[in-house]
């Protein structure tokens, strides 16, 4: 490629996805300006079990889980084949040095993802899938929706997780 996209991810004290480097005119004309994208909370959270009916409820409605290949590997995965096959693995990060997804709206648009379908981002825990509803919205997709409390939940002070996907119960995919 004859240019460098390098976006840095969401700093948990700013909360602030920036791009470090140069974008090409023509994203930047498909997808509009991301200097200083503020995470300022403008993308509505769904609860989990919120999530799972609009996505049973509306077919045209996608689900990206946005986590890493080693989760979808290790922890398993939602379960959605029978009431809704929108559902996309397309990682925010990878693991090990978890980096940005540089290629992250390229990806959306190769899987057929449409720009108008109401999209449902869910991670481990509720902070990815936010970054990367937050950049979605800003190109113009959506409307986007956080899960909140994500696939495992949010880990609380007895150090197990609480909520999410997994702690609603609902469908998923366990590694064998």
């Amino acid at each position: 490629m004859d240019y460098i996209r390098n976006i840095r991810a969401i700093d948990a004290h700013s909360e602030t996805i920036t791009i470090k480097k140069k974008t090409p005119t023509s994203i930047k004309a498909e997808h509009g300006v991301y200097k200083n994208m503020t995470n300022n909370h403008d993308i509505p959270d769904a609860l989990p079990k919120e999530a799972y009916d609009a996505l049973v409820g509306n077919p045209n409605s996608v689900l990206i889980d946005v986590r890493t290949e080693t989760e979808w590997r290790s922890i398993g995965v939602p379960a959605m084949q029978d009431a809704n096959p929108n559902v996309h693995f397309i990682s925010w990060q990878f693991a090990p040095d978890m980096r940005v997804n540089e290629c992250f709206l390229e990806d959306m648009k190769a899987a057929g993802i449409g720009k108008n379908a109401p999209i449902y981002f869910l991670c481990r825990s509720g902070v990815r899938s936010r970054a990367a509803a937050t950049l979605a919205a800003a190109a113009g997709y959506g409307p986007c929706f956080n899960i909140a409390e994500g696939f495992e939940g949010v880990a609380g002070p007895d150090g197990n997780r609480h909520g999410g996907w997994q702690g609603n119960k609902l469908p998923e995919t366990k590694p064998a």
